[in-house]
């Protein structure tokens, strides 16, 4: 697991690439690769240390291989033996080694976005402890089987971090796009501003250079016609009728 960890660090900076206004998804990524570094070197140092004594060593030599270039994987994945009381009590106090290694990582384990898939591997291999202890199977089957769920431990947290990636790429991407709307209405807004401040600049030199600023003709309201009043006297005439104004 060390070494994926070590990987995951890694290949993060390939995956994802940072805006510089976007601090606050770019501080929780920072974070997350701080803690994947820091659990793949806490688990590499507490995993060798694991090795150094007595019991350790017969763990390694004799019942379980440590990673793919372990020269004893091919024997220890063939072996039809089961544990002997001393390889059963050598395993006892390396697996109070592990889990102090465990409880050591734990906090960190906690925050990162692949922790189900360390979890269930932890608790995979405590099920091939027990049946090795037990001996319900042999050396090379527990081997075997530590094989299988270090490959699927691998999967899961590989996929798990491309997903994890992902998401961030695509808050990256959102938060970059409403960035540029905000951007865009602070540069118009200081365009109007701009453009109001020239403007009111170019009234003041008309008034310092003695000339009336030039102003819009007021719009001209046409006057109704008053006629004047007049009074109609009509006078018949027979058939006719004659009428006079004044």
């Amino acid at each position: 697991m060390k070494k994926l960890l070590l990987s995951i660090v890694l290949i993060s900076f390939i995956n994802i690439s940072f805006a510089a206004n976007q601090r606050e998804i770019q501080a929780a990524f920072d974070d997350y690769i701080a803690s994947a570094k820091l659990i793949a070197e806490k688990t590499k140092t507490c995993s060798a240390s694991s090795y150094q004594n007595e019991k350790g060593l017969i763990v390694k030599n004799e019942i379980l291989f440590t990673d793919n270039k372990d020269p004893n994987r091919y024997t220890l994945m063939t072996s039809k033996a089961k544990l002997n009381n001393l390889q059963k009590s050598a395993l006892k106090e390396w697996l109070l080694l592990n889990q102090k290694c465990r409880d050591e990582n734990d906090s960190l384990v906690e925050k990162m976005p692949f922790k189900s898939a360390i979890y269930k591997y932890r608790s995979d291999m405590d099920d091939v402890y027990v049946k090795l202890l037990s001996n319900r199977i042999t050396i090379g089957e527990a081997n075997t089987l530590k094989k299988d769920i270090e490959g699927n431990e691998l999967d899961s947290i590989t996929k798990m971090h491309q997903e994890y990636v992902e998401k961030i790429n695509k808050e990256f991407k959102e938060a970059n796009a409403i960035d540029q709307q905000n951007d865009a209405a602070r540069k118009q807004e200081a365009a109007n501003d701009a453009a109001a401040r020239r403007e009111k600049a170019a009234i003041l030199m008309q008034y310092m250079n003695g000339n009336k600023p030039y102003q819009l003709p007021m719009p001209q309201v046409q006057q109704p016609i008053i006629r004047p009043s007049t009074n109609t006297n009509c006078i018949s005439y027979g058939n006719q009728i004659n009428c006079q104004s004044q």
